[in-house]
């Protein structure tokens, strides 16, 4: 018997592939998940047309068979396997709508869309996802957040049995649209760390991403108290350690406001997550719907740079912080 397959369609953008093959591993337990890259040859409009004559034929004659496959190959480039009724394919954005119609045709396998639908109507994907930074109005799955890498249920299990004192964990981002870090700004947080090391007495850990960039590591190196630096996970130096390993023992989180996915993350592990932005920033519709609607839920605090400190950060935590009570897996489950 054919194990059945949960594809999910990559980008060239390594967060929303792990948005992707998140959902694909636990939506879907049963099915192999699989990563496909896979894109059209050309994304030309003029060309849609020529898609749906390919899905009509691909329909017609079976998706097995060797028209179906020789289409395939003239509309799309890269692994092009054959899609059993028994598949499902999960994507997400406009460019990879006809590439998933394409691979399904011909054959009963469903498709999971992460947002709204631009070029082709929404009633030929079999679920739309709605969250915060990807909306859809007609969703039959809404989400408060992102798909994490690991739900709840995975993080508690990792978290009880840490050995160690609990300790601050700083994830930081980078320059993205509509935020651009000045070197104040790295000054002003590693103030903060110091600050708030010396006056509660706690330990940081403090982790950089490919976005950081390496004049602000060095920034960071420089002004951040050794003493107040449990471990400096360094992109820029090669150190390597996920998100997800990084919150094991954390007791409350800072994460900069560019990265839509290290905030699902903290936060859809029911940790204080404090999001830092810059000063200056202008609008990202990715990011700020997602702080904005967790800020209302009190899962977030949303704070500049400048206005950092002890007395707002505790007063947050000890008057408004309240958990979410079901990570985005217990809610896609629960089909609230």
């Amino acid at each position: 018997m054919i194990t059945p397959k949960a594809y999910y369609l990559c980008s060239q953008y390594h967060g929303s592939n792990k948005q992707l093959g998140s959902v694909a591993e636990h939506i879907f337990p049963e099915h192999e998940t699989s990563a496909l890259k896979v894109d059209l040859r050309t994304r030309a409009k003029l060309f849609f047309p020529f898609y749906e004559l390919f899905i009509f034929l691909i329909g017609l004659f079976g998706a097995d068979s060797h028209i179906a496959k020789f289409l395939k190959r003239i509309a799309m480039r890269g692994h092009i396997p054959v899609v059993n009724d028994s598949d499902v394919i999960v994507l997400k954005t406009p460019p990879f709508e006809y590439v998933a119609l394409l691979l399904a045709a011909g054959s009963k396998a469903k498709l999971f869309y992460i947002g709204s639908p631009k070029r082709v109507k929404s009633e030929r994907f079999g679920e739309l996802i709605s969250t915060p930074s990807t909306p859809c109005a007609s969703a039959t799955v809404m989400l408060d957040m992102l798909p994490t890498e690991k739900s709840y249920a995975e993080y508690r299990e990792r978290s009880e049995v840490f050995q160690g004192s609990r300790y601050a964990l700083l994830l930081l981002g980078g320059d993205a649209k509509g935020y651009h870090y000045q070197s104040d700004d790295w000054v002003k947080i590693s103030n903060f760390v110091n600050n708030y090391s010396d006056i509660t007495g706690i330990k940081w850990v403090v982790s950089t991403s490919p976005r950081t960039g390496i004049d602000a590591e060095k920034i960071l190196k420089s002004q951040i108290d050794k003493n107040a630096c449990e471990c400096f996970v360094c992109w820029g130096d090669g150190d390597r350690k996920t998100v997800f390993d990084c919150l094991t023992g954390a007791c409350e989180v800072f994460v900069t406001h560019d990265s839509a996915s290290m905030i699902s993350e903290a936060i859809n592990v029911r940790l204080p997550t404090i999001v830092i932005r810059p000063d200056k920033t202008e609008y990202n519709s990715l990011t700020v719907p997602l702080v904005d609607h967790m800020v209302s839920k009190r899962a977030a605090m949303d704070i500049k740079c400048s206005d950092l400190s002890l007395e707002s950060v505790g007063e947050w935590k000890n008057k408004e912080f309240k958990p979410i009570n079901k990570c985005w897996v217990e809610a896609w489950e629960r089909g609230d």
